[in-house]
């Protein structure tokens, strides 16, 4: 008996549950219900840029996150403040 599992990600981030699976002779399908698409918040990176001095830490829940949001920063001459603070990440793959 064949045993499969439907990851709702893109093939390309299936290589960790792929390994982790492959012991127990399940193949997994890729079948992605979200897509990256950039997201515009001027507001939000006004808040950002005023609480610049009181910012102790960053928490990334998501590894889909973190370049938008390095770029967005960079964009708009952030990252410079950014970049120095700790980060919180939920998941192994989020902290990478």
């Amino acid at each position: 008996m064949s045993r499969y599992v439907l990851v709702t990600r893109s093939e390309a981030t299936l290589d960790e549950i792929r390994a982790a699976l492959v012991p127990h002779a399940i193949e997994t399908f890729a079948y992605p219900v979200l897509r990256d698409a950039p997201i515009e918040d001027v507001e939000g990176w006004d808040r950002v840029a005023a609480a610049l001095g009181s910012l102790r830490m960053i928490a990334m829940t998501s590894a889909r996150a973190a370049a938008p949001f390095r770029a967005g920063a960079e964009s708009r001459g952030l990252w410079s403040a950014l970049g120095t603070l700790p980060v919180a990440a939920v998941g192994r793959a989020t902290a990478r």
